[in-house]
């Protein structure tokens, strides 16, 4: 009343609808903090039916070979989780939770109110069962022809193509790939943009010149290094970040030197690239955007389900999910130099 305005404007404004125009939020909000009103949580979730509660998923087998990967993703999840008043649990898909298809049960039994899968592999067969409550799930990282979600993911393929576009405007003329041999559709789509910035550019991928770890644990051995530079090798795509360690030591143990004698351009730009010696030149994988982007998404609807779902329910054609692209962008530091 205060106001002049609806109780459901009211709520819009308090659920941050980016609808409502600035001065009618404005107004809302005054009204707000001059009589000190603080949202009733017990009732607001008992009035929906909510848990206020998020999961997030990820591949077992992938996160065991390689926890860095996911590491800065699963921090930027938790924030935009707990900035959005919710809670979040943690699941890994193994094979319990799949067998007994827990990821169905947490819906059904309504403990969670939305669901955040990480990097799903494209073998996994789940994502068509959580069809159903796609209004609810969003996959973050991973875009594939089966898969039916909601995506929000950076473009992989750019990500690959930029890193290796770096090093050729360096003028690097033979550029190695390192990736480790997962069934992660980002690592396959770094790798066609690593190749189309070679094309690009005149230049050829060699099959040699691809290398790939079945695990983060085989890892890339000194004379590999020293084999590659014999080819004349003298810049590397590392498909990932988590693979950088290994590939210095293996760098060291050859007796050479980054980038004195092989420059190397990464990508997602893990916490820890920028402790590397040299700090690494790598590309953003944008994962605070994606992790705000996805809760947004999820509270939007569960702020106004009827109303909203039509939306995206539109988005959906095909049987595909709708993919939604974050913006990357190339991180310089001291690992790739001229030649």
């Amino acid at each position: 009343k205060a106001c002049n305005v609806s109780i459901s404007t009211v709520s819009l404004v308090l659920s941050q609808d980016s609808r409502i125009p600035l001065k009618t939020k404005q107004r809302v909000l005054a009204a707000v903090k001059s009589f000190g009103y603080r949202p009733n949580l017990l009732a607001r979730n008992l009035s929906r039916q909510s848990s206020m509660t998020m999961a997030c998923v990820v591949p077992y087998e992938t996160f065991l070979d390689s926890p860095g990967f996911y590491n800065d993703l699963l921090c930027s999840v938790y924030e935009a989780v707990s900035l959005g008043g919710y809670r979040m649990i943690f699941e890994m898909m193994t094979p319990q939770f799949l067998r007994r298809r827990f990821y169905l049960r947490l819906f059904r039994e309504r403990s969670i109110d939305g669901m955040i899968i990480l990097y799903p592999r494209k073998s996994d067969l789940y994502l068509r069962e959580l069809e159903p409550f796609r209004n609810s799930v969003v996959v973050l990282g991973s875009t594939f022809d089966s898969n039916p979600l909601y995506s929000i993911t950076p473009n992989h393929k750019v990500m690959g193509k930029l890193a290796c576009e770096h090093l050729v405007a360096l003028g690097h003329k033979k550029i190695a790939f390192f990736a480790f041999d997962q069934d992660l559709a980002c690592i396959e789509q770094r790798r066609a943009g690593y190749a189309e910035a070679l094309n690009n550019a005149g230049l050829e991928t060699q099959g040699a010149m691809l290398l790939s770890a079945k695990n983060v644990f085989d890892l890339v051995s000194p004379d590999t290094i020293k084999s590659l530079r014999l080819q004349g090798v003298t810049g590397m795509v590392v498909s990932t970040d988590s693979l950088v360690p290994m590939l210095l030591r293996a760098v060291f143990e050859a007796g050479l030197k980054v980038p004195e004698d092989l420059s190397i351009v990464s990508a997602d730009d893990q916490l820890f690239a920028r402790s590397f010696s040299p700090p690494l030149s790598t590309v953003s994988n944008s994962c605070a955007k994606m992790a705000t982007q996805a809760m947004k998404r999820l509270t939007v609807l569960q702020d106004q389900p009827d109303s909203l779902s039509f939306i995206f329910r539109d988005q959906v054609a095909g049987g595909e999910g709708k993919v939604e692209f974050v913006e990357s962008e190339l991180v310089l530091r001291a690992s790739a130099r001229p030649i």
